[in-house]
């Protein structure tokens, strides 16, 4: 499980989900739950660009096994 969710979508620059707005984010992370199947809090999130992309990236912190990930999505369409 902890493989499939290293390729799932937004789990690195590479796989980042594109957005059209900032409530989608929202509404993505409220749906995303850890490979354990525990519920992740929020616990960051921050930008970055790279590469001419733009990429706002949610850090998360799962409630039962505390493993911590990131996602990311692509924001470029938004800033433009």
């Amino acid at each position: 499980l902890r493989r499939a969710a290293a390729l799932r979508a937004g789990a690195s620059p590479e796989l980042a989900i594109a957005v059209r707005n900032f409530t989608e984010i929202d509404d993505h992370v409220a749906r995303r739950w850890c490979h354990c199947g525990g519920y992740l809090e929020r616990t960051g999130e921050g930008s970055r660009e790279a590469s001419g992309r733009r990429f706002r990236i949610i850090r998360l912190r799962c409630q039962e096994c505390e493993e911590g990930c990131e996602v990311f999505f692509d924001t470029t369409e938004i800033m433009h």
